[in-house]
């Protein structure tokens, strides 16, 4: 069997590292990467960093090459990586239903909801629907882009494989076998199962991430400033690792919580009623409150959480014992400005 050839659209933060990962020699190896990519930036390197980490894999020349267009590609695919947010997965559909050479082309992706984005596709494009293995590569970072990329991020990690049906087990061992070849482990379960998981175990944390920072932003402006007391750096020092997901790209999220919206809509709802039941009259003890209802609303689908899941149930085991730390100063409003707020913003 000759080396096959695989399109990755969107180099990004996981579109990269996967490109990386086909790129280098071993178990990863022997394929023709090629990719498509909306930014300059992407493929032309316009700093040292991205000079280096393109030098590195050959990025820019040999076999590794840039394609200008999907549907005027003359050359077959064995594999086309969908990369790119949730919200081109139309536009990119209408592109590769238009290129020829499909009938034997594993089509997968690289997205965090499933069930709702299968079903539009295959209502619009069931000539291409058929070669698609939705996938969801377990990895990530708080940031986002092609230079912040790197293979190993994939190594070790689980992908979540969500086939229909009907889907050929050919095709099933095809994706198994891309993803293994990136040092991942596999598993594979039904389209809402995972929308359902992953609401719980990362979708919920990440919109909550982003409720706790426009919270502390809008109410406790001085907070965002780390020199403004020493309060606020030790909140950031106490919950550094939890509070790295306010940085994630909210753009990228935006989209996943719209497709998402049923099941995100579920679990904050349990999340609201939950967290009222908990004590907190600061910023410390709200983020412990938060930490340890994540957890608690995953018990069941803890074991398919990533990074993000770790970092939001980082504090669920804190406890402010130590009488050299003491807890900031005491707010008895401060649990009803919150609820208040986390009501307001989650009524969909």
């Amino acid at each position: 069997m000759g080396r096959q050839n695989v399109l990755v659209i969107g180099l990004g933060l996981i579109g990269g590292s996967v490109a990386k990962g086909l790129s280098e020699n071993g178990k990863g190896g022997g394929k023709n990467v090629f990719f498509i990519d909306n930014s300059i930036a992407c493929l032309k390197p316009l700093n040292k960093i991205q000079y280096k980490i393109a030098a590195r894999f050959n990025f820019y020349n040999g076999t590794h090459e840039s394609v200008r267009t999907i549907e005027t590609e003359k050359i077959k695919f064995d594999i086309i990586i969908i990369a790119c947010p949730i919200r081109f997965y139309d536009e990119v559909f209408s592109k590769i239903s238009k290129t020829k050479h499909l009938k034997d082309v594993l089509i997968t992706d690289v997205g965090s909801v499933k069930s709702n984005i299968y079903r539009h596709l295959s209502c619009k494009y069931a000539n291409i629907t058929k070669n698609f293995v939705p996938s969801h590569p377990i990895a990530g970072k708080e940031v986002s882009g092609f230079e912040n990329s790197e293979a190993k991020m994939l190594r070790g990690k689980l992908c979540i494989i969500t086939p229909c049906e009907n889907t050929p087990a050919s095709l099933i061992r095809k994706v198994q076998r891309l993803w293994a070849g990136l040092s991942m482990k596999t598993k594979i379960i039904s389209q809402e199962t995972h929308d359902e998981i992953y609401a719980c175990v990362s979708h919920l944390p990440q919109f909550v991430s982003f409720l706790l920072d426009d919270f502390l932003s809008s109410f406790f402006p001085s907070n965002s400033n780390k020199n403004s007391n020493k309060n606020s750096n030790k909140i950031e020092n106490e919950c550094e690792d939890f509070l790295r997901l306010t940085k994630s790209p909210r753009e990228i999220w935006s989209d996943i919580f719209v497709f998402n919206s049923g099941f995100i809509s579920k679990y904050t709802t349990k999340f609201v009623k939950e967290i009222e039941c908990h004590k907190f009259s600061n910023h410390l003890e709200l983020c412990v409150s938060i930490s340890k209802t994540c957890k608690m609303l995953a018990t069941k689908y803890s074991k398919f959480g990533g990074s993000g899941f770790k970092a939001i149930t980082s504090l669920a085991n804190y406890t402010s014992d130590n009488p050299q730390n003491p807890p900031p100063t005491y707010n008895p409003t401060y649990k009803a400005q919150f609820l208040q707020y986390l009501k307001s913003v989650t009524s969909f």
